[in-house]
């Protein structure tokens, strides 16, 4: 019967912790989680796809040097301890930021930085990676000997050809953020769907932990789609493909 119910009705049943039909809880909680992990998501590609080209473009320079450096001390920073050292620093030291809560516009800030710093860094070192390969490439040189700007060979050509992959983390970074910014909703005291299903779990709640899981397996395979469809807008390559 419980079977029947998920695949026929998509009823999980009520909630072992609260008895009440487990989606009432998740969608409360929803709109937190996906506000967190788009901006999250949005910091981060406003943060990794410039400086990775910048970084490329600017190759064993010192910029370059202090950026790779960078990436990866944030990298591998702990999402817990970063999230506490701007609690330290921004909530308690100078005042200027909520430490928890999603009580106004503001509290989202500090959780906004802690998922998207890290994978922002991804973004960068992703990006630099994939334009130094294009900027190699012979089409690269023959643009430049034709005396195309230099703008117009890195922003037109090289850029263009170097998306896809950056594209492709995005997509898989922002479905971690919105399944995994447990330790971000945890910290901030944000009543998000991460935060859910590590309360769910302590309190052996299955049917919302197998609700939430099936939720977030979802999105993630709707963005994993809409990468594909982004992927034929930016290549023709892949767009003549299905175009006969």
């Amino acid at each position: 019967d419980y079977i029947k119910n998920i695949f026929l009705h998509l009823d999980f049943g009520n909630s072992y912790r609260t008895g009440k039909p487990v989606f009432d809880d998740i969608f409360k909680r929803l709109p937190v989680s996906v506000k967190v992990a788009f901006l999250g998501m949005l910091l981060a590609t406003l943060m990794g796809l410039p400086l990775g080209v910048f970084s490329a473009v600017k190759q064993y320079s010192g910029a370059d040097s202090f950026l790779r450096v960078a990436s990866t001390v944030l990298v591998a920073m702990p999402t817990f301890w970063l999230a506490m050292l701007l609690i330290l620093v921004f909530a308690l030291y100078l005042g200027w930021l909520p430490a928890g809560e999603a009580s106004s516009w503001k509290s989202y800030i500090l959780p906004t930085i802690t998922v998207g710093v890290p994978y922002g860094s991804k973004v960068l070192r992703m990006t630099r990676s994939t334009m130094l390969e294009e900027i190699r490439q012979d089409y690269i040189r023959t643009a430049r000997s034709k005396g195309v700007p230099e703008k117009r060979v890195i922003y037109g050509h090289a850029l263009k050809n170097a998306l896809l992959p950056v594209i492709t983390t995005i997509g898989s970074a922002f479905g971690a953020i919105l399944g995994g910014s447990v330790i971000a909703e945890s910290v901030f005291n944000l009543s998000g769907l991460g935060s859910l299903i590590v309360l769910s779990i302590k309190a052996k709640d299955t049917p919302s932990v197998l609700a939430s899981v099936l939720l977030l397996a979802v999105f993630f395979a709707l963005i994993m789609l809409a990468v594909d469809l982004i992927y034929a807008f930016i290549d023709p390559r892949i767009r003549a493909k299905y175009s006969k």
